[in-house]
């Protein structure tokens, strides 16, 4: 398929703030988890047409955020390890790394490996450390501060 890019972008944000509306509702009926898991792995998929590292790792963790909503452990865990690995590996913003090791320890949370989600939720506080932008450094921490974390 030869979409102009543009078009590309356009789909990638509006899946992936269409994802965010409906992330941040604290019930979801069926039709509306469905949805959301279609609107972000869409998101996805545009920003791997046109994105780089950094937007494929923003998706990978979307995705995560997703199954991890879901109930979907071992997706979540699969797509929080390939946002991590595309942040850990490549030149992204400063933010990228805390967001995707939360992701990560998250996922290991939600699946019962709590030495491993403790673990990672400390390198992603310690990674707080590197935001220069003092809002990205916010939205980071109130990330790693909200639930769920399966209790750990």
């Amino acid at each position: 398929m030869h979409t102009n890019p543009l078009t590309h972008r356009e789909f990638a944000v509006s899946t992936y703030n269409g994802s965010w509306n409906l992330l941040d509702r604290a019930e979801l009926s069926a039709e509306e988890q469905i949805e959301l898991e279609r609107m972000a792995c869409a998101s996805l998929y545009h920003w791997s047409v046109i994105g780089g590292a950094q937007e494929l790792a923003t998706g990978e963790w979307l995705l995560a955020r997703v199954y991890i909503r879901l109930g979907f452990g071992h997706e979540a865990l699969r797509h929080a390890s390939m946002a991590a690995e595309l942040a850990s590996k490549n030149e992204v913003a400063d933010y990228l790394k805390a967001s995707t090791l939360e992701g990560l320890a998250r996922a290991h949370a939600m699946m019962g490996m709590v030495d491993d989600a403790i673990a990672l939720r400390a390198a992603a506080v310690s990674a707080l450390d590197e935001i220069v932008d003092p809002e990205d450094r916010e939205l980071i921490e109130s990330q790693i501060s909200e639930g769920p974390w399966f209790g750990i």
